[in-house]
């Protein structure tokens, strides 16, 4: 036999469930993907987290260090690799070209994008921690890199 206090603990069980199930409004859009600027890259992919820890662009790793945003644009755009995993060798020979980190209109041949998707000829895979980039992130490099690297 049921017991009339279980009952009542049972209906008010289900009270907050059917409450909080049935909603007449929509779920909110996904947030729209950001322009592919220069500033947008700064403001959510070359940031201190993702670039700038101890291991990475800093004054003593990385061979590669981040810095104001004109000097940034200019140290990535048609700039050969400087990291001694993807400089070229003297001996390397006539014709021999530098893996170089952007090149605009071109991601897939540009090192930083190759390296962000894991797909590099040279170096790591970056960003080399423990949280990876987002689908977005690397997408908005994508786009930036195939819009012409522009400094905006």
């Amino acid at each position: 036999m049921i017991r009339p206090i279980h009952l009542v603990f049972a209906s008010l069980l289900s009270i907050p469930a059917f409450a909080c199930s049935s909603s007449d409004d929509p779920p909110p859009p996904p947030p729209a993907p950001l322009d592919p600027t220069f500033t947008n890259l700064l403001k959510t992919v070359m940031t201190d987290v993702n670039c700038g820890g101890p291991l990475c662009h800093t004054l003593t790793a990385g061979g590669f260090m981040l810095g104001p945003k004109d000097q940034l644009h200019a140290a990535l755009v048609d700039q050969p690799a400087s990291g001694k995993d993807c400089k070229l060798p003297a001996d390397a020979g006539p014709g021999a070209t530098a893996f170089i980190l952007v090149i605009p209109g071109d991601p897939d041949q540009s090192l930083l994008y190759q390296k962000l998707t894991g797909i590099q000829s040279c170096g790591k895979k970056m960003p080399d921690t423990a949280k990876p980039l987002t689908a977005d992130q690397i997408e908005l490099v994508h786009d930036w890199i195939a819009d012409g690297a522009k400094n905006d």
